[in-house]
C-alpha cells in the first residue's frame, strides 16, 4: 500500500512539474512570438486528436499482438510437453505449420501496428 502512495505522490508531483512548464512555455512563446503561438494553439487540437486516436489504434493491436504470440507461445508449450507423442505419431510437421501460422498471424498485426503508427507520426 505504501508503495502505491509513492507512486500517486511521484506521479502528481510530476504532473504539477510539467503542467507548469508547459504554462510558462506558453507564455514564453507569446511573449516573444506571438504570431506563432497563435498557429500553435489552432493546430493544437489537432494535435491531441490525433495522439489520442494514435494511442488508441496502437493500444489495440498491441494487445490483440501479445494475444496471438500467447497463442503461439501456449500451442509450443503444448508441444514441448508432450514431445514424445508429437513425435511418435509424426504430427510434428502439422504442430510446426500451427506455431508458424500463429507467428504469422502476429506478424501481420505487428505490420498493421506499425503502419498506422506511422501514419499517425508521419514517417
Amino acid at each position: 500500500m505504501e508503495s502505491i502512495k509513492q507512486a500517486i505522490n511521484f506521479k502528481l508531483s510530476d504532473f504539477i512539474s510539467l503542467f507548469g512548464r508547459a504554462i510558462a512555455c506558453f507564455v514564453f512563446a507569446f511573449v516573444i512570438a506571438w504570431k506563432f503561438a497563435v498557429v500553435f494553439v489552432a493546430v493544437l487540437f489537432l494535435i491531441v486528436v490525433s495522439m489520442f486516436l494514435m494511442i488508441r489504434i496502437v493500444k489495440k493491436y498491441t494487445l490483440l499482438e501479445f494475444k496471438a504470440y500467447s497463442n503461439a507461445g501456449v500451442l509450443a508449450q503444448e508441444i514441448l510437453s508432450s514431445i514424445r507423442t508429437v513425435l511418435s505419431f509424426g504430427i510434428h510437421k502439422k504442430a510446426i505449420s500451427s506455431y508458424e501460422k500463429n507467428l504469422k498471424a502476429a506478424e501481420s498485426i505487428a505490420i498493421k501496428k506499425g503502419l498506422y503508427k506511422g501514419i499517425f507520426e508521419g514517417k
